[in-house]
Parts: C-alpha cells; sequence; structure tokens
C-alpha cells in the first residue's frame, strides 16, 4: 500500500489515531493546492480502510485493479461540468448496501469545485444520517470555500498544503534531483503550487518551454501556426504552464503575491491591460481545456491549443476596448 509522502505525516497520523480509538467521521475532506498529493494521500487512505483484516490481500488485488465493490468513485461525467444530483443520489444508494468484504463502504468524490448546490443538499442528509454500518464519504479539493457552510459543518477537514513543513517539502524535491532548494520553495509561494508540480516545472527543458509560452502570449503569431508548435513540443505541458502562468497573475493582480521573475516581466505589462474578471474567466476556460484534453481520447489537442490562444486574444482585445469607452467616457 503507498505511503504518504512526507509533508502529509502529520494529518495522516491524526487520522490513525482517530481511528484507532474509534473517532473517524463519516465525512473526511481533503484539500490543497495544485500539486501537493491530495489525491495520492486518499488513494493511501482509502487503501488502509479497504485492506484491513483476512480479506485484504484480496482487497488490496481489487483496488489496484480499480474494481473494488466497496469503493464507488463520483466525478463530473465530462470535464468542466457540474457532478449531477443523479450521481450524488447514486452514491447515496450505494452506501446503503451492505459490504461486499465485510469492510466499509466508501464514496470518494471530486473535485468538490464540481458539487452544484442542489447536489450538496442531497449529499448533506446522509452526511447528518450516515447508514448504520460504516461507511465514508472522501471529498476532494482545493478549497473548503466550494462548499456550502452546511455541508462543510459535517465534514473533518484535512488541510494537505503542508503548511509548516518547507522543509520536507524540499527534502524530497532534493530526493527526486532537484538540488536548488531555495528556488524550489520560491516557485511554491510564487506560484501557489505544491512540491509535485515545483519538480515538473523544474525537470529538464520544462522552464525553456515556460519562457517560450510567456514569449508568444506577448507575440502576435497567427494562431493556427502557433497552436501547431505547441502541439509539437507537447499540448499538457503547455497548457499546464498557461494554468501556472494565468494563475500567478491573478495572484500578482489581487496583490496576493510578487512574481519575482525577470522572465514574467513581459507578461505581466501585456496581462496589466486585461480587466481581472476576464483573466478570472480565462484562467478557467484554460483548466477546463486541460480537463478535456486529459479526458477525451478523441480530443483535438491542436484545436483546443488554438482556442486558448484565440480566447486569451479576445480578453486582451475586449479589455483594450472598454479602456478606450472609459477614456472617451472621462476626457470626452
Amino acid at each position: 500500500m503507498s505511503e504518504p509522502y512526507p509533508w502529509h505525516r502529520a494529518p495522516w497520523q491524526r487520522l490513525a489515531e482517530a481511528r484507532r480509538n474509534g473517532r473517524l467521521p463519516h465525512a473526511l475532506l481533503c484539500f490543497a493546492r495544485t500539486g501537493s498529493g491530495q489525491e495520492h494521500f486518499a488513494n493511501a487512505l482509502i487503501g488502509e480502510l479497504l485492506c484491513a483484516g483476512s480479506g485484504a490481500e484480496r482487497s488490496r488485488r481489487l483496488l489496484e485493479a480499480g474494481n473494488h465493490p466497496d469503493l464507488l468513485e463520483v466525478r463530473p461525467v465530462e470535464p468542466g461540468r457540474t457532478i449531477r444530483i443523479e450521481q450524488i443520489r447514486t452514491a447515496i444508494a450505494f452506501l446503503q448496501l451492505a459490504s461486499h468484504s465485510g469492510g466499509p463502504r466508501i464514496v470518494r468524490l471530486e473535485p468538490i469545485e464540481s458539487l452544484p448546490r442542489a447536489s450538496s443538499d442531497a449529499l448533506l442528509k446522509t452526511l447528518e444520517e450516515p447508514p448504520g454500518h460504516h461507511c465514508f464519504v472522501v471529498l476532494l479539493g482545493h478549497s473548503p470555500a466550494a462548499l456550502t457552510a452546511t455541508l462543510l459543518s459535517r465534514c473533518m477537514q484535512v488541510s494537505l498544503d503542508g503548511a509548516g513543513h518547507e522543509d520536507l517539502m524540499a527534502d524530497w524535491l532534493a530526493e527526486q534531483g532537484i538540488a536548488d532548494k531555495e528556488a524550489a520553495l520560491a516557485m511554491m509561494r510564487q506560484w501557489s503550487v505544491g512540491p509535485l508540480s515545483v519538480k515538473e516545472m523544474l525537470e529538464q527543458g520544462a522552464r525553456e518551454l515556460r519562457d517560450t509560452v510567456i514569449e508568444d502570449l506577448c507575440a502576435h503569431r497567427p494562431a493556427p501556426a502557433l497552436s501547431q508548435q505547441w502541439q509539437a513540443r507537447d499540448s499538457r505541458r503547455v497548457l499546464d504552464w498557461l494554468c501556472v502562468l494565468t494563475r500567478g497573475l491573478v495572484y500578482s493582480r489581487l496583490d496576493m503575491r510578487s512574481l519575482d521573475d525577470k522572465a514574467m516581466a513581459p507578461l505581466l505589462a501585456t496581462a496589466q491591460r486585461m480587466d481581472l474578471f476576464l483573466l478570472l474567466g480565462f484562467y478557467d476556460r484554460i483548466c477546463t481545456i486541460r480537463r478535456l484534453l486529459e479526458a477525451k481520447a478523441g480530443a483535438n489537442p491542436r484545436s483546443l491549443l488554438e482556442e486558448a490562444i484565440l480566447e486569451w486574444r479576445r480578453c486582451l482585445r475586449t479589455s483594450q476596448q472598454q479602456m478606450e469607452v472609459d477614456n472617451g467616457r472621462r476626457y470626452g
């Protein structure tokens, strides 16, 4: 069974103690910034809960094969969509059934950001009055604020950002071949990402690709040619950088942190002309495009990349037009 990452040992030990004392709650909300390993933590936790007792080895094999009968995974049917109320009803019915292996029944639900109000309300009653037998709901996401206050109050919140354990993250990155501790920690602070994202960002060629994406966003090359170039480089990694860069721009515009990076200066200057709400909308769209590329086997990477480029330029153009209108009113 997989072990939690070093920066997750403290919450892992707290949950283990609660379990030993019979005080592990029915609903657990595991949340962290991107690249902190919350998915890995959830996998380890679910494995511990399901793979215990005399049937542990069989449960482990079923879990690894992805078909354990006592685990139901709930996600949006399509990337960018919400979790439907029908899916929640299916999950509630699943929890009412008796266990196949004699252990708990578990529903894993992610991401919480895709849980609309109607689905939250449907889930709430089960969390308030869980079935008599052992069952758990494990929710994953990036921010507890995505849940309604009532639903949130029914969950044990498990923060997996690793705050206060930066030394453990830096040591882990060093083991992965990332020797520049200060640079790694600075990237985590500036980009609001965890060590797994930093590792990927600092891998060979990653920073060169970042600089290329920055240059391309500030230039005016034809979108078809640019999307073809990005596809040749690596569509997924380009979209990863678009997500990271845009998030950094949002934080900078909100004065939440300074981006002390000379390579970012041209992009910061360009983005200063963009309306903040349009920038937020662009970030949301890029994240959706990235999920589409990952989830749909038939997705056309070049078409999705071209859509991203055109959306970026549309936001810039719309912002510029609005500035001209505002200036006309002010000085007209």
